[in-house]
Parts: structure tokens; sequence; C-alpha cells
């Protein structure tokens, strides 16, 4: 599975079509891959490539949704922990 990570774009160079990425503190530059890019925009980012553009709302269901695949890793992680405990008693 892949994921999309999102960010905001802090600048562009529209000659190249390269956006300047902020993902929590780490800048990338990555290619603009969809119309009507602006710095200030929430983007999804794949492989390098800006796929998607984000509205605050789709944002936090994005927020929600990675949460939510991360309890049920860890509840997964948290049951094989369990059943090796027990095999190995």
């Amino acid at each position: 599975m892949c994921w999309a990570v999102p960010g905001i774009v802090v600048e562009i160079d529209r000659e190249n079509n390269i956006a300047t990425v902020d993902f929590g503190g780490v800048q990338r530059q990555v290619i603009i891959a969809v119309e009507d890019i602006n710095v200030g925009d929430i983007v999804l980012v794949h492989a390098g490539l800006i796929i998607s553009k984000l509205d605050e709302k789709e944002l936090e269901e994005y927020r929600k949704l990675i949460e939510e695949f991360e309890r049920a890793i860890e509840s997964q992680e948290e049951h094989m922990r369990q059943e090796y405990l027990i095999e190995s008693s």
C-alpha cells in the first residue's frame, strides 16, 4: 500500500513546474502534477508528485483516516505480541 503525504506549498517555480512543499518542518521539491496550485495550498504528495489539493475539511478527514490506520496497526501488533507470548510459554 502506498501513502500520499499532506503538506503545504511554500514556493512555486512555474518555469520548471516544481513546488517546494513543507511537511511539518521538512521541505522537499516536488513536481506539480495538478492544475491551479498556489503558495499556501494544502496538497497530497505521492512519489514526488503533487497529486491533489485538499481543503481544511478534507485534510481533517485524511488525518482521522490515518489515525484509524495507526490504531488498527497498534492493535494488530499488540495481538501478535500476545500470541507470541502465549506460544512461547
